[in-house]
């Protein structure tokens, strides 16, 4: 293997590349670790092209960005003494160079993914490399269990290289059966310093100070500053916090990430005659190497994708960095000599942050991923051997919506429509809006849409109102931006006519180059006048995103799926009833918000009726205020009511929720006669003395028979409940009742004497102490197994004794009895012996 031309300079990998050559000359598979600046990404394919098993082939390299495809072409183009797109170039989004004599294509991750499900064999690739694969995305794994699956399968001559600077090297080496190569470059000391304390300045004034602080402590006095933010508006708004500093300093400021044009890449990656700040994402973290640095400014977070389960959508959310992250970055510093970093955040707070970042595949959203897996041939996702396997709960989840938007088949395996839309490089929702809006005659818009869907907003700063200033009202959210991006189509994306609009330029020319893209990949252009076919489709899209205001003229809206949203002031959907819930946003965690619906788009009813998922049920519920059941006949979608209209209840479920209702409180909704709930008394009683004998009283059943047919309280309340409770005997129950609990017992004065059979202690019978007279016991009940008790009254009806020993009493309580009553009520009968005196319901002595 060639190791160096002699234009080049020299970089540590090149002593390496003759054992990488030997390395994967015995095995098929090779980790290497080699940390960033080394020459691993641009050395190592050419010299790969040298080996006698990639003759006549070509090594594709997967880069995590698009910048590094793009940058890493250009260095071997240059070492090479070619052009780009010719022995090396790049594929990556809407942009692409290269030609029939490039071998060493660098290429991005979806496009990794489609070339395989194209060309299964990977004809004419002798080796592919994974770089930066310690970023661990979700494309990036699914792609290394593709090519394994591809090189044991059909390709046994296949390399597979995984490339990092920071891997773990011991798991994915056993998963793959590879060789370890790991080049140790310890690089020069980098002097770290955190923050004293804890800054609640805005980010970009902390980043600024920061800047300007370590600045002055580059080792030397001299070299390049990186800055890292972690996302674009935070590096414009840093960049604006420098612009006057840096004028007095003389200093260039520079920006990188993601969304800048090539061209502007460039010039950040590319020494200057001067020294420079470059504030950057976290693109510059390992991906790309940029000379001369000498200090390190690191913010301390990073927007990474995450799966938000409250809305089903994967959202980017800006988090704190790792700790590995943070050492990366430090070390970016260290490169050419000594170096100093910054990090804003305290050394405390160091200790709370995680070790590593969590890799994509437990974090996001599998739908994408599964629906290539199926494509490829897994009907059964779950047979699919990751490298590290998702739960299965969530690969499940992910089926369920391929299921939902008709690309999976009964038997297993993708339908048409899914086949289709495995082919688009879209995430499967966006591909079924295209499809269905290329169905319904709107193709052109439908890949405007989903190009608008994928990128960040067009609008700044969520205006709505075309750059005059208020609020406007639209039918759509997502046809008034395709409408501004075509108006700034007009005008060639003109940066002044575009902020005057409202418009972010620069965005609103990636939609318009990705939209183009995606219509090329289309049957037909627009062809129909229904001004719905694009509201149509992104229901399609979106079906369980579906909404319905809570009330005419509210913000406020219920969801499909389930729950609640507020529709943004950002919106200008203020008209219609039913809205799809296009961007959905979660609430702030923790605190119970309702989600927010940033991009809406109209629905009429009438199309919900026509998905087949609107269902018809009767409804009963319990009307408190009329004292009846109610019943409400509803066409639901999903969670939506859609229509409600009263209709007669079941005989069967309302007798059922009169029931229910009684059961709360059967003695005050019943207000049962006092005859009634002696009975129930009595039935209760001889149940738990004669056990076995008598059936226990239950509420339930009872409450249950009398309900029967009916609907109301007031039709129970004409109930006779005594008549009720006792016809629901047996008629041996009822003569056992009659005889072992009788209402009522006859007292030595005649009187027949109600038996209250309520207490725990047994039955009671009272009356004035007279009415006993003569009386030696009292009688017995249940078999005799019970006594009665005796309230013994005064002649004023106040209580005078208790007992179930009428003998004990004459004995031993009266005399006390009689003389203290004899002189309070002296007119009244206190014989000196009860027993032989004669019993009256007359107290007072006879005048004969």
């Amino acid at each position: 293997m060639a190791t160096s031309a002699p234009s080049r300079i020299a970089l540590p990998i090149d002593a390496r590349l003759s054992e990488i050559g030997a390395a994967l000359l015995d095995k098929s598979s090779l980790i290497l670790i080699s940390p960033p600046g080394t020459g691993k990404t641009t050395r190592v394919p050419p010299a790969l092209l040298t080996a006698p098993w990639m003759e006549g082939k070509s090594c594709l390299i997967l880069e995590p960005r698009r910048v590094a495809a793009r940058g890493a072409a250009q260095r071997v183009a240059e070492e090479s003494g070619g052009a780009v797109g010719e022995l090396a170039g790049y594929r990556v989004r809407l942009d692409r160079r290269e030609s029939d004599k490039t071998r060493i294509l660098f290429i991005t991750e979806g496009i990794m993914t489609s070339l395989i499900q194209r060309d299964p064999f990977l004809e004419g690739i002798g080796a592919v490399i994974l770089d930066e694969f310690h970023e661990r995305s979700l494309e990036s794994d699914l792609a290394l269990a593709m090519l394994r699956e591809v090189q044991q399968e059909a390709r046994p001559d296949l390399r597979i290289i995984v490339a990092s600077a920071t891997l773990e090297s011991g798991p994915v080496a056993q998963y793959l059966g590879a060789e370890v190569i790991e080049l140790e470059e310890p690089g020069y000391p980098v002097e770290v310093e955190y923050l004293r304390a804890h800054s609640t300045e805005p980010l970009e004034k902390r980043v600024a100070a920061g800047v300007r602080e370590a600045w002055l402590k580059r080792p030397g006095g001299s070299g390049d500053l990186l800055a890292f933010l972690p996302g674009a508006g935070e590096i414009r708004r840093t960049e604006k916090e420098l612009l006057e500093w840096s004028k007095k300093k003389d200093i260039e400021i520079l920006t990188l990430h993601g969304n800048l044009s090539p061209s502007a890449q460039e010039r950040a990656l590319t020494p200057g005659g001067r020294d420079r700040v470059i504030l950057s994402t976290n693109v510059a973290e390992s991906s790309v190497t940029i000379p001369s640095l000498a200090a390190v400014v690191d913010s301390g977070l990073v927007r990474t994708l995450v799966s938000d389960p409250a809305t089903l959508i994967d959202r980017l959310e800006t988090v704190p960095a790792s700790r590995h992250s943070a050492t990366q970055r430090s070390g970016r510093a260290g490169r050419t000599g000594p170096g100093y970093a910054l990090r804003l955040w305290t050394k405390h707070d160091d200790l709370s942050r995680p070790e590593r970042a969590e890799p994509e595949v437990h974090r996001v959203d599998l739908s994408r991923a599964i629906l290539e897996i199926i494509s490829w041939g897994h009907n059964d996702p779950g047979t699919f051997r990751w490298f590290e396997t998702p739960e299965p709960r969530r690969v499940k989840s992910a089926a369920a919506l391929l299921d939902a938007l008709g690309f999976t088949a009964l038997g297993g395996g993708l339908t048409s429509l899914g086949g289709r839309a495995a082919l688009l490089p879209l995430a499967p929702r966006l591909a079924r809006l295209l499809l269905e809006a290329e169905r319904l005659g709107a193709g052109e818009d439908g890949a405007l849409a989903c190009a608008l869907l994928e990128e960040r907003d067009i609008l700044l700063s969520g205006r709505i109102d075309g750059g005059g200033g208020g609020e406007t009202t639209h039918r759509s959210d997502v046809e008034h931006r395709i409408e501004l991006v075509r108006e700034c189509n007009d005008h060639r994306f003109n940066y002044p006519f575009c902020r005057n609009i409202g418009v972010d330029a620069a965005a609103a020319r990636r939609v318009h180059l990705q939209a183009r893209a995606l219509a090329k990949k289309l049957s037909g252009k627009n062809a129909t006048r229904d001004e719905d076919a694009l509201s149509k489709a992104i229901l399609a899209a979106f079906p369980e995103r579906a909404a319905k205001r809570r009330e005419a003229s509210s913000d406020r809206f219920l969801l499909a799926e389930g729950g609640g949203a507020k529709l943004a002031k950002s919106s200008g959907v203020r008209r219609s009833e039913y809205v799809t819930a296009v961007s959905l946003s979660g609430g702030a965690r923790g605190e119970g918000r309702e989600a927010t619906i940033r991009i809406a788009a109209p629905i009429d009813p009438a199309w919900l009726y026509e998905s087949g998922e609107v269902t018809e049920r009767t409804i009963h519920s319990w009307d408190s205020e009329r004292g009846r059941v109610v019943a409400s006949r509803i066409s639901a979608y999903r969670a939506l009511t859609l229509s409600e209209e009263r209709t007669t209840p079941d005989p069967f479920e309302a007798s059922a929720i009169l029931a229910d209702e009684l059961l709360k409180a059967p003695l005050r909704l019943l207000a049962p006669s006092s005859r009634a709930t002696a009975l129930i008394e009595r039935i209760s009683f001889l149940s738990k003395v004669l056990d076995g004998e008598m059936t226990p009283f239950s509420w339930e059943a009872f409450i249950e028979s009398i309900c029967a047919g009916k609907s109301s309280l007031g039709e129970v309340k004409k109930v006779d409940l005594y008549s009720a409770v006792l016809s629901a005997l047996p008629y041996e129950e009822q003569a056992l009742l009659r005889v072992e609990a009788p209402e009522k017992v006859a007292l030595a004065s005649g009187r027949e004497a109600r038996l209250d059979y309520s207490a725990e202690t047994g039955p009671v019978v009272e009356g004035k102490l007279q009415e006993f007279f003569s009386m030696r016991e009292l009688p017995r009940v249940a078999r005799g197994r019970a006594k009665v008790i005796a309230h013994l009254l005064s002649p004023a009806g106040r209580p005078l004794q208790v007992t179930s020993d009428l003998a004990a009493f004459w004995e031993s309580s009266y005399p006390e009895v009689r003389k203290e009553m004899r002189g309070r009520y002296p007119k009244h009968n206190w014989p000196e012996n009860p027993l032989e005196a004669t019993a009256s319901t007359r107290t007072t002595k006879s005048k004969n």
